[in-house]
């Protein structure tokens, strides 16, 4: 590259984030874009996703060295719409029913027991359900309930196993208190893999532009999804964390309304991407 030449660089930004949310899944602004960097760009860019570090009881993580690099950084990312299908009427008159509410709480109790009695304790996988919809007056036992959820993996083979065992377990239950499950399992964001190359030129940038006290690996992979996965399925890359709480302040999590973000990470994901492209192109900053 001539040293008097400017490249003009292009970005990616995701102004509405979640903007449709597929069965409790995420279906955002970035995944739709894969497919035009690729066959706009081809091979001619990097990967570099910023985020905002807020998990946690304590968001300020202490950093692991003996953690292993090549870890995931983030999981499959799958949602569940549940629909169980009973017969209602009124509530004086249960005997004559079959309570679809009943048979909801014990589907979401035993869903449960797919983490807790079938994963390996080594392997992490989360299932949540998150929304649960029934009935409209307070003394009719409706003729359905309809829940949504969300299921996080970290393999391959947990994924499957489970879109398989959540059917399974919702129609067995509810047959239990004879009702039916109608079940949409709606397979979501892949894992964002952070290749070693691109964790050890992370830990080089951050250190040289940020200093070495200002520059961790977090402790464990994250369970939330990520929609830049999408885009990182071809290509390696990196994903990285900015601190966005005020040292000592109170901590808002995100997806409530008690986040914030300190406006002091802007400049600090400015540095980081500048020296992480600046190291991949081999030219000092």
């Amino acid at each position: 590259m001539n040293e008097n030449e400017l490249l003009t660089p292009d970005y990616l930004f995701e102004v509405s984030w979640e903007v449709c949310n597929k069965v409790g899944g995420i279906h955002t602004v970035v995944s739709t874009k894969a497919r035009t960097v690729e066959s706009k760009l081809g091979d001619n860019y990097l990967l570099i996703g910023p985020d905002i570090q807020r998990e946690g009881d304590n968001p300020e993580f202490e950093e692991d060295d003996e953690l292993l690099k090549a870890w995931r950084q983030s999981v499959y990312n799958d949602g569940i719409r549940i629909r169980i299908n009973g017969k209602g009427g009124h509530g004086a008159h249960c005997h004559t029913l079959r309570d679809p509410i009943v048979a909801s709480a014990a589907v979401i109790n035993a869903l449960q027991t797919l983490v807790s009695r079938e994963t390996n304790p080594a392997n992490a996988v989360v299932i949540s359900i998150c929304t649960i919809h029934a009935g409209e007056a307070n003394n009719i036992v409706p003729d359905s309930v309809e829940m949504t959820g969300t299921v996080r993996t970290l393999n391959p083979a947990d994924r499957d196993r489970m879109e398989a065992s959540v059917k399974r377990v919702a129609a067995s239950v509810a047959e239990a208190y004879r009702c039916t499950a109608d079940v949409e399992y709606n397979r979501g964001v892949p894992p964002f893999i952070c290749e070693d190359e691109w964790v050890d030129r992370a830990l080089r940038v951050g250190k040289k532009m940020l200093g070495e006290e200002n520059t961790k690996i977090m402790p464990y992979a994250a369970m939330g999804g990520e929609d830049f996965a999408f885009i990182k399925e071809k290509k390696p890359g990196i994903f990285v964390r900015l601190g966005a709480r005020t040292p000592g302040g109170a901590y808002g999590s995100a997806h409530s309304p008690t986040f914030y973000c300190d406006n002091a990470c802007i400049p600090v994901g400015m540095l980081t991407i500048i020296g992480l492209a600046a190291d991949y192109l081999d030219f000092e900053v």
